[in-house]
């Protein structure tokens, strides 16, 4: 399979197109957040409450320790497959995965920050969002992923 057929509609781009709404979602959260914490209004729950704090991190770590070995298994199982287009699939189900509970890990760290006021929640989220960030799709890191020569038959 070239580089071409693995970014047409059936492969890459379909990925590239749900993570890109996915990471749009998450910075227009992040933009609302901010704009009612600014909000005269507002007022500010904020309780010390280290024991929350070191919870919520730990969950956040595992979860994204959770989501890569999630995905690990995917790819691994997608190396296996026969056809590439079975890889391909295992290969979208995989990401959109590891997606889903990074993206859990992003909001739920910023619902805690507008709910207790407590600015590490925001470098949690703001953390699991980059993380997010660095698995971007692109068909060259799905056919080191899955084993893809440049040509390949399915």
């Amino acid at each position: 399979m070239s580089m071409q057929n693995l970014n047409n509609k059936n492969g890459i781009a379909v990925l590239r197109i749900l993570f890109f709404a996915m990471m749009f979602g998450q910075i227009a959260f992040i933009c609302i957040i901010g704009w009612l914490r600014t909000r005269p209004d507002y007022s500010q729950n904020f309780t010390d409450n280290k024991m929350l704090l070191g919870a919520i991190a730990l969950v956040s770590a595992l979860a994204v320790l959770l989501a890569f070995k999630l995905y690990a298994s995917k790819i691994k199982l997608a190396q296996e497959a026969g056809a590439t287009q079975e890889k391909v699939t295992i290969y979208k189900t995989g990401n959109i995965i590891r997606w889903a509970i990074l993206e859990a890990m992003v909001l739920l760290n910023l619902i805690m920050f507008f709910v207790m006021g407590d600015f590490n929640f925001m470098l949690f989220g703001l953390a699991a969002f980059l993380i997010f960030l660095s698995t971007m799709p692109t068909g060259q890191r799905a056919m080191r992923e899955l084993g893809l020569g440049d040509i390949e038959n399915p």
